[in-house]
């Protein structure tokens, strides 16, 4: 394969980060494929992107360990190429424990931190999202399902936040303080956000998110750098948020 020095680099770049990524399962696999692809190149791409690799450090963001659910998700993956249901026993924080469900696996996704399966669920008759580490058992039946034609991840997720999808849809408005305003203006948070910079060096933020409890965290983690100018909602969620905050910090011998 006749690859460029651009064309070399960016796969060995992408390796080299994939091998580094706490979210992948395997990362022995992405390393050895790595040392494999560089030494069939010629010396001197050898040498082109041995020199700039080893200069390019990749920091992976906080994510969940993988590498314990590695078996889980290969069988998923037969799973899914073979559109066969699987019967699970979930730990769900929603139902507040173990929970038995058959379902017809859609997508594999890793989302936010960690391993997710999208699928139907035909005990609720609706497309729910498992996290794969909470799988505590799964079998695989000899029973086939078809895909729905229509699905697709970014239509499952819709507006949400980050993969919670709220049952209304809001115009969020939050107001930046100039300390951190660059630091969100540079940043693509969601596929509908919008901003303008003010004459006082705030950042107005808006964007259109199905619910607000995933977004509110976010709002959160800027303290009082954050303003919430709409919805009322949300205003009103930050609020109470803040206030136990303060009881925390206020409260003599509070533990």
């Amino acid at each position: 394969m006749q690859l460029t020095h651009s064309e070399a680099l960016a796969l060995l770049l992408c390796l080299r980060q994939s091998a580094t990524h706490g979210a992948l399962p395997d990362i022995r696999s992405f390393a050895s494929a790595g040392l494999k692809i560089e030494t069939l190149l010629p010396a001197p791409l050898q040498d082109h992107c041995g020199r700039l690799l080893a200069e390019a450090e990749f920091k992976a963001p906080p994510v969940s360990d993988s590498s314990s659910v590695l078996d889980t998700l290969l069988a998923l993956q037969v799973a899914l190429a073979d559109r066969s249901k699987v019967a699970i026993h979930y730990d769900s924080l929603h139902d507040g424990g173990v929970i038995e469900v058959v379902i017809r696996p859609y997508r594999l996704a890793h989302i936010n931190r960690g391993w997710y399966i999208i699928a139907h669920s035909e005990q609720a008759n609706a497309v729910r999202t498992f996290k794969i580490e909470r799988l505590t058992q799964m079998r695989v039946p000899d029973e086939r399902y078809e895909l729905e034609p229509e699905f697709g991840l970014e239509r499952y997720l819709g507006n949400a936040w980050l993969m919670i999808l709220g049952d209304k849809e809001y115009r969020v408005r939050v107001r930046f303080h100039p300390d951190v305003a660059s630091n969100v203006d540079e940043v693509c948070w969601h596929q509908t956000q919008q901003t303008r910079w003010e004459d006082d060096g705030w950042l107005t933020f808006e964007v259109d998110v199905a619910g607000i409890g995933e977004i509110s965290w976010w709002v959160l983690g800027y303290g009082d750098r954050a303003q919430v100018i709409d919805p009322p909602e949300l205003r009103e969620v930050i609020a109470e948020r803040a206030a136990g905050m303060y009881q925390y910090y206020h409260t003599p011998d509070h533990h």
